[in-house]
């Protein structure tokens, strides 16, 4: 039987213990806790059985005195803490801290490659036409570093026969649109030089207007067309990191309320 002193000891020696156990979950330092007190209750008993009742007291003493400094036993039990539970001690401020480098990267993304693709907008060159069967309508555009090349016919009545010629002079398509089907074709990575649209009233008889429409021919220029997708990029990297963020802070506040 322990007297007051040596239990008020002991359970010193084990708030003491559970103190330098920083880091480690609630429920593991109390498990720690009771192990190690398990283990002095049960030296003291072998000491006591050799020692009369009255020298219980010095009997837990010399028994805490051979265990150790309470912060030398709860350094023997730091190890469990890195592989256990350092993760879960810093997943939350490496995530948060993720998302936030993520989103900044994002905004960066957004704000400077969008200057640049308001800076180098789209050349068009575009008309309406009205035509009699005899008429016909040349259009031009001048394409350097472009990307693509959009051609656009659109019929509101008649029909017209239309031919796409390169920089060479070669026809690249031909044929004949009208309000049932138009035209749209795009040329990628276009050569450089002028390319040609060559529009011309379709068959028809009498006089007047025969056919009447729009043409549009647009040519993206290739640093608008990186600018774009940059711009994309970053929007979609401001979300995630705006998600990243939250998943970190939500994995911190766990990880706090389980080391609790």
């Amino acid at each position: 039987m322990q007297d007051s002193h040596a239990e008020a000891e002991i359970k010193k020696y084990l708030r003491s213990v559970e103190k330098n156990l920083r880091g480690v979950p609630s429920r593991r330092r109390k498990e720690i806790a009771k192990e190690i007190e398990e283990h002095i209750r049960q030296k003291i008993d072998d000491e006591s059985d050799m020692a009369r009742e009255k020298e219980a007291g010095k009997v837990a003493e010399m028994v805490l005195l051979e265990m150790g400094s309470p912060e030398k036993v709860a350094r023997a039990y730091a190890p469990e803490m890195p592989k256990e539970h350092w993760a879960l001690r810093h997943i939350g401020k490496v995530t948060a801290l993720s998302g936030f480098a993520v989103f900044i990267i994002g905004i960066f993304l957004v704000l400077n490659q969008g200057i640049d693709a308001m800076s180098a907008p789209p050349e068009v060159v575009q008309d309406d036409i009205s035509l009699a069967p005899t008429e016909s309508v040349t259009a031009s555009i001048h394409v350097s570093e472009v990307r693509s090349l959009i051609f656009i016919l659109s019929m509101d009545g008649g029909s017209v026969n239309y031919e796409i010629q390169n920089p060479l002079g070669s026809t690249v398509q031909s044929g004949t649109a009208s309000r049932d089907g138009g035209l749209e074709k795009t040329i990628v990575n276009p050569i450089e030089g002028t390319w040609v649209l060559k529009i011309t009233g379709g068959l028809g008889t009498g006089t007047g207007i025969y056919a009447n429409g729009d043409y549009q021919m647009t040519a993206i220029k290739k640093e608008m067309a990186q600018s774009v997708k940059a711009v994309s990029m970053g929007a979609v990297m401001i979300v995630v990191g705006i998600i990243v963020i939250i998943v970190g802070a939500f994995a911190g506040l766990v990880n706090s309320l389980r080391r609790r």
